[in-house]
């Protein structure tokens, strides 16, 4: 968090909102969807439940990266690329026609929000209260 003065209390409002946007969660963004999509898809629930299985697979090791991210281009920048793929995921998911759509729209909207965005968000967090102690 290279900001100072007034500019780093709107990161600090910012990483804030970003980290209580993810409170919620995605799964209950995506929850009210699931029965249209099984049924618009011909998925059973088992199906679904084993495409975010290997999300969240998926995510354990995706999490490794973001922290790389974040320490060779900064939390801001790894924030503004994962805010970017969270808004194009969510439509993206609305249009999938297949599983295979299905689960890279569910990888997106997994990894780009909790793995991404919270991450580097709580990273800007900290980096601003470690700044500031006295």
């Amino acid at each position: 968090l290279a900001a100072r003065g007034r500019y780093a209390y709107v990161v600090l409002v910012f990483a804030v909102m970003a980290v209580c946007g993810s409170f919620v969660g995605h799964s209950f963004a995506i929850a009210p969807y699931n029965e249209g999509i099984m049924e618009d898809l011909d998925l059973s629930r088992t199906e679904l439940s084993s495409l975010w299985a290997v999300t969240l697979v998926a995510s354990a090791g995706w999490l490794n990266l973001v922290g790389t991210a974040v320490d060779r281009y900064g939390s801001q920048l790894v924030v503004l690329f994962g805010g970017a793929v969270v808004m194009a995921s969510f439509p993206l998911l609305g249009c999938a026609q297949t599983k295979e759509e299905v689960l890279i729209c569910l990888m997106m909207v997994r990894l780009s929000s909790v793995e991404t965005v919270d991450f580097a968000s709580r990273h800007c967090l900290n980096k601003w209260f470690v700044e500031r102690r006295g």
